[in-house]
């Protein structure tokens, strides 16, 4: 069966007074592409994020083969 897989690492998140900054790396570390998808950024009163909470940016990923990786970086700001 050839599925993909996609997880996300962390590589950095910088907060200032009225933004946010994120560094993430996302890997398909399944055995087939994964198709356009779409990454939400969630802002949570706990530890616990769930499409309940504060939906505050989205990136697309486009179409990502096998064993391969992705870097996004995001700035949001949390005025608007």
């Amino acid at each position: 069966l050839v599925s993909p897989n996609l997880t996300k690492q962390t590589d950095g998140i910088s907060i200032n007074e009225n933004s946010i900054s994120f560094n993430i790396t996302v890997v398909n570390n399944g055995t087939g592409t994964a198709g356009t998808t779409n990454i939400g950024y969630y802002a949570s009163t706990n530890n616990s994020i769930t499409t309940s909470d504060c939906l505050i940016g989205t990136d697309a990923v486009n179409t990502l083969t096998s064993g391969n990786t992705i870097t996004l970086n995001k700035s949001i700001d949390l005025c608007n």
